[in-house]
């Protein structure tokens, strides 16, 4: 995937664009003939908080208790109460707000609500092939303002609103957001215009790589707390990671063990790690790596 800011360097949108290819091929693994026309889309999935946890974005995830014809029941599911809150709004079913069965196969994978027939049903656009009992389903839609285009390969790289052609069996889709949903999890559909193909990606919405992270202070001496600001290339703060550690002993003669803690970052991308030291003479020393999004900065012990 190729990530780029459509602003410019001295006016950020706060937006990134994240280029992808899907290769599309028949049963017999030939390309699909050129201009074939797929339909993608986008449902957010969760949201990567400070806290290093992930919080459901859909408005439903349950198990099938049934589909028949154009019907998905669900007796633990009150459909007319399903909602999910992004940013304080809250979002209930809408008609067209898509509908997931990923084990399904392929004619069945993707649906699109229809109308809620009561609390336990669902109506969608199109019948079922087959009642997917006991299967995990998921009801969901793009709640975060992130946008998904084709690409056209004309020189130009027009861009065309939810569908994409392909050339060579290959088709080229641009996935939008704001910078505010980095490392959120979503997926990515997408379908023949026919409905008898179909594929749902669990993606992430990348940060620009590699990352700066920088301890506040690089030399201690003992115990310490040490605080770090991790940004991507494009200068966004990164939320809810938490840095992996390693300790690597310079010099050690009398018996130096030091240890780290990470903690989550939070929104404006600060991060903590607490780093113990026992034992040790003087002139022992050990390098703390703190690394995360492909970058490192190191912390020094020194026993006075």
């Amino acid at each position: 995937a190729e990530l780029e800011d459509p602003g410019n360097p001295d006016n950020k949108l706060g937006v990134y664009d994240c280029t992808m290819s899907l290769t599309v091929a028949d049963r017999y693994g030939n390309p699909v003939p050129d201009g074939t026309v797929l339909n993608v889309g986008l449902v957010d999935k969760d949201d990567l908080n400070s806290a290093g946890t992930r919080t459901s974005r859909l408005l439903v995830d349950s198990t099938v208790g049934s589909t028949a014809g154009t019907t998905l029941n669900d007796t633990a599911v009150d459909f007319t109460t399903a909602s999910s809150s992004v940013n304080g709004n809250d979002r209930w079913i809408e008609a067209n707000d898509y509908v997931l069965i990923p084990t399904a196969p392929a004619a069945d994978k993707v649906r699109q609500v229809g109308s809620i027939a009561d609390a336990n049903n669902l109506s969608v656009n199109k019948a079922y092939t087959a009642d997917h009992v006991g299967e995990a389903y998921q009801v969901g839609a793009a709640l975060t303002g992130s946008l998904v285009f084709g690409k056209k390969q004309d020189g130009v790289g027009t861009l065309t609103r939810g569908t994409v052609e392909t050339t060579q069996g290959v088709g080229w889709v641009v996935v939008r957001y704001p910078n505010e949903v980095i490392f959120d999890g979503y997926y990515l559909v997408a379908r023949s215009s026919d409905d008898t193909a179909a594929r749902i990606f669990d993606m992430v919405y990348y940060a620009q790589a590699p990352a700066s992270l920088v301890p506040d202070i690089t030399t201690i001496s003992n115990s310490s707390t040490v605080e770090f600001t991790l940004e991507d290339a494009g200068g966004y703060a990164l939320e809810g990671v938490t840095v992996s550690t390693s300790v690597k002993y310079v010099a050690n003669a009398g018996g130096l063990v030091v240890t780290a803690s990470p903690s989550p970052t939070d929104s404006s991308g600060r991060g903590a790690v607490t780093i113990t030291v026992t034992g040790g003479v003087s002139g022992d020393q050990a390098t703390v790596t703190l690394s995360a999004v492909e970058t490192s900065a190191t912390i020094t012990v020194t026993i006075q």
